[in-house]
């Protein structure tokens, strides 16, 4: 039996007696229930409520519109005139209905917000006057564009007072459009097609609800039969679907935990020094070498933070990638009094108070912060070594922030910076290699001012308080583990390598060390573990090592002896970085034809190591911007060209010439001096190769001439 749509609170007027209806029954005659203004219930079954209809005893008490939607009428919200609404409306309708007859007194105003602007001024000025009299409330003035929307409503409405009414009564009486057979319909359709993993599209899925929307119409009469629902009904329906549902359901439970993932990490620190938080990345930024001329590339920055006062620890500045020396260097520096820390300026180290070990050390799957040297390491000085879980970064987010920060307020504002977007860049900037001027120990001395004069002294939300002042107060109220000594962290972050001593010495790197306890321990061995050592060094000095018998196990017995290079292989490494003697090994062992397997010729392997590095510097991106910057040039010099052709055909000349002008001031082009006619202007169709801009550009901006070889010649 079809029942009838009616409005929960819907006012009629049954018999001359206003009644409001509250619900209907669930019985098998769809029973209405109303009530009257004295609160007693009345009720209808369906053939009375349509008799009471037909026969005009139950009638509307406010005017209704109804349209036929679905499977029965749908009522929409009644319209409140002037005379059925509450005392505000009419006070809000009163005022619009003011400003409204002010412009129809002189309808030459435009109707834009700004022609009425100034009318609006007008009329509020004169209600501000009349509510100081009466000791009302005037609302602020009304706006232009306001007022456009209420004329417009005031004319669409027959120019009435009702037509400005605010139909405020009945909001919130939201009643669906569709039936309830055609949502059930929708729902069963999304339950089998739609939230499915790798389920159907919005348009598969209209698809869908519309056939079975016909497959039910066959066994209905015409009377009764649905109508199915638009694709714009279907795509609401399927955004009203909670999103995490939605991916949980199409796409998997992996990506809905990652998509939705909370973004604050699980672990709670209650002072300092409880977890620190390591990581590296490249810097955005240009360096030159000692010499101020030479671009070497972009640095490495390897950042120590401590997670609960947000307390940076330690970095350091590199050109070599990040490895397990470079994180070993990063702790040590971390735990050690800045007074050791490498070109701090003076009296930097007593405000820069971070120092000693913590409980708990987060890394993530970095090759460098998982390798058993690190791990053995940390595990020395009493740090317990966590790696974060893979593909969730924010679990170690205080140092990603750390380092975004970093790079916006260190290297962005360093002459010579990439930036971290090519967009960043203005339009009249040149290259960073062109630009930069700053060499490592300078950025080094910009990031030592920035974070010990402004980064920890400055307030952060997520402390609420400064790193400095929390720092402070932590270390003060909660106890600290008793700081190590220098000498115990630094064997602790010495790259540690075991070797054999044989033949009087230790080699390492393919280099001799000798020392007298290591020839006493080869004349008194009486196995091969009795020879085995465990051999730390400086990566800066390669002159010097240490070495300990591996038979010591007790931290407290431990005697570090000291080994030299030998005579013969002192010219390789004096006054070379372990880098730098790597990449000279590699090229003589390359080249043996260039620089041959005997002990001389290490000064000009070194040279060309120089150069090696200096042609790593001149990365791809300089390459392009070097090709893109020739493009540039020469699109600039075509147009030119264009223009100086329409020039000469076209009359009058002053015209043209003109127009020539204003192009050039458009492209960024300096105007040319009047040359004379000898000068031989170029062949306009023959413009040159972009191969030669770019070797022009090339050796005006010192890069030299690109090699070319004569297949591509």
């Amino acid at each position: 039996m079809p029942s009838f749509a009616v409005i929960p609170n819907q006012k009629f007027i049954l018999s001359g007696q206003v009644v409001t209806f509250r619900k209907r029954a669930r019985d098998l005659e769809q029973t209405y229930v109303f009530e009257d203004d004295n609160g007693l219930p009345c009720t209808l079954s369906h053939a009375e409520f349509a008799k009471a209809r037909a026969e005009n005893r139950l009638r509307d008490w406010s005017p209704v519109s109804t349209a036929s939607r679905g499977n029965g009428e749908v009522v929409k919200r009644a319209r409140v005139t002037f005379e059925s609404a509450c005392e505000r409306d009419r006070f809000m309708a009163e005022r619009a209905n003011e400003y409204i007859l002010e412009w129809t007194r002189d309808r030459s105003v435009p109707r834009t917000a700004r022609s009425l602007n100034l009318l609006c001024q007008r009329v509020h000025e004169r209600r501000a006057a009349r509510a100081e009299v009466e000791k009302r409330h005037e609302p602020k003035c009304m706006s232009g564009s306001r007022l456009v929307q209420l004329i417009r409503r005031w004319r669409n409405g027959g120019e009435v007072i009702d037509a400005v009414v605010p139909q405020t009564e009945h909001r919130g009486n939201y009643v669906h459009r569709l039936s309830a057979t055609v949502r059930d319909v929708m729902w069963e359709a999304t339950d089998d097609i739609y939230l499915v993993l790798h389920g159907t599209k919005v348009a598969g899925l209209h698809r869908e609800i519309v056939k079975r929307v016909k497959f039910l119409n066959r066994s209905r009469p015409p009377e009764l039969r649905i109508t199915p629902p638009s694709y714009d009904a279907v795509l609401r329906h399927a955004g009203s679907i909670c999103a995490f549902t939605r991916v949980f359901c199409r796409e998997g439970a992996q990506a809905a935990r990652q998509q939705f993932r909370l973004v604050q990490g699980s672990w709670h620190t209650t002072h300092a020094n409880q977890v620190w938080e390591i990581d590296d990345t490249r810097a955005d930024i240009m360096c030159l070498s000692e010499d101020g001329k030479t671009v070497i590339g972009r640095p490495w920055l390897t950042l120590v933070i401590d997670r609960h006062t947000r307390m940076i620890m330690s970095f350091v500045l590199s050109f070599s990638p990040p490895d397990t020396e470079t994180a070993l260097e990063a702790v040590r520096l971390a735990i050690l009094p800045k007074d050791c820390f490498p070109g701090l300026p003076d009296g930097y180290a007593v405000l820069w108070l971070a120092s000693n070990r913590p409980d708990v050390i987060h890394v993530d799957h970095g090759k460098a912060y998982n390798s058993a040297a690190f791990k053995a390491g940390v595990a020395r000085m009493g740090i317990r070594h966590e790696t974060m879980p893979l593909l969730k970064a924010w679990m170690k987010g205080t140092v990603e922030r750390a380092i975004g920060t970093l790079t916006r307020e260190v290297f962005h504002t360093t002459p010579g910076t990439t930036y971290s977007k090519t967009l960043e860049r203005q339009d009249g900037d040149a290259a960073p290699e062109l630009l930069a001027e700053a060499t490592l120990l300078d950025v080094r001395e910009k990031l030592v001012h920035w974070l010990v004069n402004d980064y920890s002294r400055r307030h952060h939300r997520g402390i609420d308080n400064t790193p400095l002042r929390l720092w402070m107060h932590s270390i003060e109220h909660h106890e600290q583990r008793v700081p190590l000594t220098r000498e115990a962290v630094e064997v602790a972050t010495s790259l540690s390598v075991g070797r054999m001593v044989r033949n009087g010495g230790i080699v390492v790197d393919k280099l001799r060390y000798l020392t007298a306890e290591g020839l006493g321990m080869e004349m008194l061995a009486k196995s091969r573990e009795d020879r085995e050592v465990l051999v730390r060094r400086d990566p800066s000095d390669l002159t010097v090592i240490k070495f300990l018998d591996a038979r010591v196990t007790d931290p407290e017995r431990e005697d570090w002896h000291t080994a030299t290079i030998c005579k013969e292989h002192m010219a390789k490494v004096k006054g070379r970085t372990l880098e730098e003697y790597r990449l000279a090994k590699t090229m003589r062992v390359l080249n043996p034809e260039k620089f041959g397997d005997d002990s001389e010729g290490w000064e000009a392997t070194y040279e060309a190591v120089g150069v090696e590095l200096h042609r790593k510097a001149g990365s791809r991106l300089g390459r392009d911007r070097v090709a893109a910057e020739a493009s540039h040039q020469r699109i600039m010099r075509q147009t030119k060209e264009i223009v100086e052709r329409e020039r000469r055909v076209a009359e009058p000349r002053q015209q043209h010439q003109d127009l020539l002008e204003q192009v050039e001031e458009a492209l960024g082009i300096p105007a040319e001096a009047p040359t004379s006619n000898a000068s031989a202007a170029p062949p306009l169709n023959s413009p040159p190769a972009v191969e030669d801009d770019m070797d022009e550009l090339r050796r005006l901006h010192g890069l030299g001439a690109r090699p070319r070889d004569e297949e591509t010649e």
